[in-house]
């Protein structure tokens, strides 16, 4: 079944592609354990902006990896004015393992604490990004943060969905019933209390819009910290990016995120880019696959 919802395509990339490609250690103890992090880092991409201590956790489609989402990335670190760390899931690019809802889960966790235990970042100066698929570990993680941590700075979805059992039964009907809840995005939306702005293509015949206003009217908390933008024209995939995108995620940060400027560089450990050029043969490259979801979150 994960196979169905997460249909990997052909990576994009190379583990020397980017000068801004890392591993993450999925435990902290991996950064000071060479080959632990080799095997199972989480390769992301780090684009910094100098002069802030904000970061960007963004979690992709599934129909993409990290490599195709590169440019996207250094746009958002360039109009948000925050670091970007956009990291890759289990079997996609040239990430080892194979991708699930709890593998997405516990890698976006592996990020957050990443960023507040080894780099010191605090929880609030942390905004999480995910577009379709990513909406799912995206809303997780902030409830989590909040549960366990502290609340994040803002949490910004692209796309979103109720649930993906919900989008399996508007698509195939009865048979989507088999499709595990996987994300209950509906149900955890009621816990976060985080700035939070949907962002949805009103032509999307993939993941209507009727989800995103059903997560708008879950929410619990004050109606002045959500926003529902709603995008004529634009689809699940096609965007204008300036006018759907940037535009209206630069209007909700600056009204609801409070952007910390520093002189300061974020220290971030020699090791996580040196590992990437060691045993570059052993990196598993992932095949192309078909599923049922193949066309949705490109």
């Amino acid at each position: 079944m994960n196979s169905l919802v997460f249909p990997a395509p052909q990576s994009s990339y190379h583990r020397n592609s980017f000068d801004e490609l890392i591993l993450i250690p999925r435990k902290p103890n991996h950064l000071d354990e060479t080959a632990s992090l080799h095997k199972s880092g989480i390769p992301a991409l780090f684009i910094p902006y100098q002069g802030s201590n904000c970061f960007m956790i963004y979690s992709h489609g599934n129909g993409c990896d990290i490599g195709q989402m590169y440019h996207d990335c250094l746009q958002y670190a360039e109009h948000f004015q925050m670091n970007v760390i956009a990291y890759e899931y289990q079997g996609y690019g040239i990430a080892n393992g194979s991708p699930s809802g709890n593998t997405c889960k516990s890698d976006i966790r592996a990020v957050y604490e990443f960023l507040t235990e080894q780099l010191q970042v605090d929880g609030e100066n942390i905004v999480i990004f995910g577009r379709s698929i990513g909406t799912g570990p995206s809303i997780w993680m902030a409830y989590k943060s909040e549960k366990e941590y502290i609340k994040v700075g803002a949490l910004i979805l692209q796309s979103p969905y109720t649930s993906i059992r919900n989008i399996a039964r508007e698509i195939a009907g009865l048979i989507g019933v088999v499709v595990p809840k996987i994300f209950d995005n509906i149900g955890l939306i009621t816990k976060i209390s985080s700035p939070i702005i949907l962002i949805h293509g009103e032509n999307d015949d993939i993941i209507p819009a009727t989800h995103s206003h059903k997560l708008y009217n879950s929410f619990k908390g004050r109606k002045d910290n959500i926003i529902l933008k709603l995008c004529p024209g634009s689809d699940h995939n096609i965007w204008n990016d300036q006018h759907d995108i940037i535009e209206p995620i630069s209007d909700f940060l600056d009204t609801y995120f409070d952007i910390k400027d520093t002189e300061d560089i974020i220290p971030l450990p020699e090791i996580c880019r040196e590992i990437l050029t060691m045993h570059e043969d052993d990196m598993v490259q992932p095949r192309a696959r078909a599923g049922f979801f193949s066309s949705l979150f490109q």
